[in-house]
């Protein structure tokens, strides 16, 4: 069997072990369709390849996280979009989130920022997790996977914290008291 052959996740593999042909491959066949879906999503073609060529670094990158036993398309496809959103917040293009005005709130430098005793309140809330989770990446601009490594959680969790946290923002700006 030739090597252009191989499933994905032999592809994968073998990169995992230091091949740089499987790489070439798994790069032949999905740049396409990665950046496909990158372009259907974001209007400039330009940044699209770029936020494409950034997915395979970070695959590069990361390459030893791959779980063997797993699909690789899937996990392609969720460093794909992770890139994507961080992309997009990074270049100032992020879409609302809430209906609160959390870019007030989203300098990174400390004299930007609103005085604690103004933010607080609407972040009591929450539960503390929440709150961390909500502060590192609108405050602090940290991805999913620094937000991760700091809760000691995964990646998955860190974005169920931040929607779940949202959601009750938003309901709490409505007046809705319910948790």
């Amino acid at each position: 069997m030739r090597r252009t052959d191989l499933p994905d996740e032999d592809l994968m593999s073998d990169y995992q072990d230091g091949s740089e042909e499987a790489f070439r491959i798994l790069y032949e066949r999905h740049s396409g369709k990665i950046f496909g879906f990158l372009k259907s999503r974001i209007r400039s073609e330009q940044f699209a390849s770029d936020l494409a060529q950034e997915v395979f670094i970070k695959i590069h990158k990361s390459k030893h996280l791959y779980n063997r036993s797993l699909p690789v398309l899937p996990w392609i496809f969720s460093i794909t979009k992770s890139v994507m959103i961080d992309g997009l917040r990074k270049e100032g293009r992020k879409r609302e989130v809430l209906d609160l005005d959390l870019d007030h709130y989203s300098s990174p430098t400390e004299e930007a920022l609103p005085p604690k005793s103004s933010l607080a309140p609407l972040l009591d809330v929450l539960p503390e997790s929440q709150q961390v989770a909500l502060q590192m990446r609108y405050v602090d601009e940290k991805t999913f996977d620094e937000i991760a490594e700091r809760l000691q959680t995964s990646p998955l969790n860190v974005r169920q914290l931040i929607s779940r946290g949202v959601k009750r923002l938003k309901q709490k700006a409505k007046g809705d008291n319910r948790s």
